[in-house]
């Protein structure tokens, strides 16, 4: 994959800045945020939704992350949903399936992911059967984007405007050769 680096002024290209290659090796999940030590109000999206396992049900408080590529929820929080003998003696999850997608936060830190764990969720009538990456973290629970997008918290509005062709800008068909 190739990303390009450009500078602009306006809405008006200026020169390009640089060009990467980036290789990708397994999957990675990236998320701005998975600890928070403070909730200042207003400053998240913060969601009630009504949570069912295959054990127990609840209302959880949970953090809609448009930046997030999946779900993901902390340890604690999953005990919560399941009983004490989903643990093996050391205190992992044993209901978990196994997952090799690396949980990468914001910074490159990686962090422990145990498995993951599907829920029911429900919100304003709209029920979605989502995927939750369980990990060792002390943040909100996260539903991302797709999960967002299904349980209708969120609309991708997209528009597409028609720019008059100048001296200096190409026709589409000449950016492909």
């Amino acid at each position: 994959m190739q990303i390009t680096y450009s500078a602009t002024k306006g809405h008006q290209k200026v020169k390009d800045v640089g060009l990467h290659q980036l290789e990708v090796s397994e999957p990675a999940l990236y998320s701005d945020t998975i600890e928070i030590h403070t909730m200042e109000r207003d400053s998240q999206a913060l969601v009630p939704l009504a949570v069912k396992s295959a054990y127990k049900a609840a209302t959880l408080t949970c953090k809609a992350d448009t930046g997030a590529e999946r779900n993901v929820m902390p340890l604690a929080t999953f005990k919560s949903l399941v009983p004490a003998d989903a643990f093996d003696q050391d205190g992992n999850p044993c209901c978990l399936k196994p997952s090799s997608t690396n949980i990468v936060a914001y910074g490159d830190s990686a962090i422990n992911m145990f498995g993951t764990y599907e829920l029911s969720l429900t919100r304003n009538g709209r029920e979605e059967i989502a995927v939750f990456y369980t990990v060792q973290s002390q943040g909100p629970v996260i539903i991302g984007l797709a999960t967002c997008r299904s349980l209708g918290l969120v609309t991708l509005n997209y528009s597409i405007t028609n720019v008059a062709e100048t001296a200096d800008r190409k026709p589409y068909s000449a950016w492909r050769h």
